[in-house]
Formats: structure tokens, sequence, C-alpha cells
């Protein structure tokens, strides 16, 4: 600055500084992302999604595990593609190697269902292991309209009623240990756990044969599903909330 008589004159001012639109300023520009949620794929031994079926042959396990499964069921190419079964024990979806092992194995099954009529007095929705033992299979069936997790004679009861023509989600599973067990087991109906009623003895749950079945039993020929099934994932251990 210069100065002459009574007043400052200043010649060039210069501010220094970083404005806030300045990239450099902040790094990296932020990026917002839309990212669609589906269901996690890890620790999966089987996933048969009939959307995915091509309407003729075996059911593909969406899996790399290849556990496909023989089609004795009818393909639903509607607007909710599912697997239909008719309410006889000859129509399921089966595979010979549901992958869990045998013995206390943890587990988790999810799945779509929806009942259209009263088969029988136990609607086999979904079996794994050889039945006929007690505390040695994986069920889930249908009695006197509810909802049950059973691993034979270790039945976990919903009771709140199963209504017709109806789509419900299912995740239900073991964590180790005995059965049945509120700590060892548990269900969740469209997204809510839910607290089942337990009246049979807790014991050690040890899972022997390998065959799984959708829409009926597989060790006779009286219990089976009118109804269908959807989006079928079996897997390894027991899944958080």
């Amino acid at each position: 600055p210069n100065s002459s008589g009574g007043y400052v004159n200043f010649n060039e001012i210069e501010l220094f500084g970083v404005p806030e639109y300045d990239p450099e300023a902040h790094g990296t520009d932020v990026v917002v992302k839309s990212v669609p949620n589906v269901p996690n794929t890890d620790w999966l031994e089987v996933y048969y999604d009939a959307k995915n079926y091509s309407g003729s042959g075996d059911v593909q396990d969406e899996t790399t595990n290849n556990r496909d499964a023989e089609m004795n069921a009818t393909f639903d190419n509607g607007e909710i593609k599912a697997f239909d079964f008719s309410g006889a024990y000859t129509s399921n979806v089966t595979t010979s190697d549901h992958g869990l092992g045998t013995g206390d194995v943890t587990y988790t099954m999810s799945y779509w269902f929806k009942r259209t009529a009263v088969a029988g007095t136990y609607d086999y929705v979904v079996m794994l292991g050889n039945g006929g033992v007690s505390y040695s299979s994986i069920l889930m069936w249908i009695n006197a309209n509810q909802l049950v997790l059973d691993h034979w004679s270790a039945a976990l009861r919903v009771l709140d009623p199963i209504k017709l023509n109806k789509w419900y989600h299912v995740a239900a599973g073991h964590k180790g240990g005995d059965t049945p067990s509120l700590e060892n087991d548990f269900i969740y109906i469209d997204g809510k756990k839910v607290t089942p009623e337990i009246t049979q003895t807790a014991a050690p749950f040890t899972l022997a044969g390998s065959k799984l079945t959708l829409g009926s039993e597989h060790n006779g020929t009286t219990e089976f599903l009118n109804g269908s099934i959807a989006n079928f994932r079996l897997f390894n251990r027991a899944l958080t909330q």
C-alpha cells in the first residue's frame, strides 16, 4: 500500500483460499446408488426357484452344488412362478442329497408356500431325512390348520392358523443341540419371529438320511400338500434375523 496525505491507496489485494466446489478440497465425489435387496446366497446347499425352471426336465439347483431335483409337480408360469402340488404322494420335487450331512446339523430353510385345500391330517410341505425315528428328520407339515416344524416327535407348532389360498414366507431352522427347543429351534413367518407351542420332550438332534422332498413325504404314501411352493433355499447354518 501507498500512503498519500490523509488516505491509504491499495494498488492490489489478493485473497487466498479454497472454494467449496473445488473437487480437490473434498477428495472424491459422493455417488448415490440404488442396490436391490436380495436374499443372501452364502452357505446355500440347495436352491430351487420356479422362476428359473425351464418348464421341462429336472429342477435345476441354482447353487454350484448341482443338486438338481426330479420334477413330479406342475409348473405354474403365471405372475407368481411356483411348483404346484396336486395333493398326492406322487406329486413332489425331490432330490437324493440335501447336502447337510448327518448328525446335529445346523440349518435354515427358507421358502414361500400357499395351501389351496386340505389334503389330509398331516399336509407335508418339506421333508428331509429318512423319517420314522425320533429326533432324526426335518419336517414342516400342517396339522389342524397349524404349521409345524418337526424333527420327528420333536414338534414346534405355530398357533396362528394357515389360511387357504394365501402366500406365506417361512424361515425356520436349528442352531444345534436338543430339540424341540425355543432356544435351539426357530420359526419366522412373513419376517416375524413366532413363539411356537412345544408339548414334547427335548432330546439331542441327529439327522439321518440325505433325501429332500417338497410337496409330500418320501417314507410313505399318505401325507402330501395340495398347494404351491416357490423359491426354496436350504442353508447349512442358522441364519440371524
